[in-house]
């Protein structure tokens, strides 16, 4: 399911950030993006990250101050964004051609997860349950990633996003529960 995005805070500071994220981004050293550990969802292509926060880090990843700290000098405007309310907190670059295999990311309960358009073309898509959308720059998506979830970009260009793991608050909370919307899996 995909959520309004416009019911949480979270999406409202990323687009009023857009610019000032894609410039960080597009300043990262090739070197600094680096391969996801686990590519097991990975069907076919390239996926490199630049984590800036993990609360849920893989074991295989290298260690904190060889990763998310050049990050976060890298890109300062972000992550003083995103350090107060992210869970996670990864640039992802998919290259043209790549896809990832239908999957759930079961690392956390309570949050949801919101996909920032940072460089995007038209034919990068990702489809969650039955909803199939493509991002657009400077726009979010929310939803909840323990639900299946594959991603494909068909575009002739890598597709960058921005991930943010988040947990609403209590008012966003409420409001959910006013209308009627499921709530993020505990």
């Amino acid at each position: 399911m995909l959520y309004d995005p416009d019911l949480f805070s979270v999406p409202a500071q990323l687009r009023a950030a857009h610019a000032a994220i894609r410039r960080e981004c597009e300043s990262l050293a090739p070197d600094q993006w680096i391969r996801w550990p686990s590519e097991v969802d990975v069907e076919r292509g390239i996926v490199r990250v630049v984590p800036l926060y993990l609360k849920y880090r893989p074991g295989l990843l290298p260690p904190f101050a060889d990763v998310e700290l050049p990050a976060r000098r890298t890109c300062p405007t972000t992550w003083a964004l995103l350090q107060p309310i992210a869970v996670t907190a990864v640039l992802s670059r998919m290259q043209p051609g790549c896809r990832l295999r239908p999957h759930r990311d079961l690392d956390g309960p309570d949050h949801l997860r919101c996909h920032l358009g940072v460089s995007v073309a038209p034919g990068a898509w990702m489809r969650i349950g039955a909803a199939r959308f493509e991002w657009t720059n400077g726009d979010c998506v929310v939803f909840d990633p323990r639900l299946e979830h594959e991603v494909v970009n068909d575009s002739p260009s890598p597709r960058t996003i921005l991930i943010v793991d988040f947990v609403p608050s209590p008012a966003e909370t409420s409001a959910l529960l006013a209308r009627g919307l499921p709530l993020p899996l505990p």
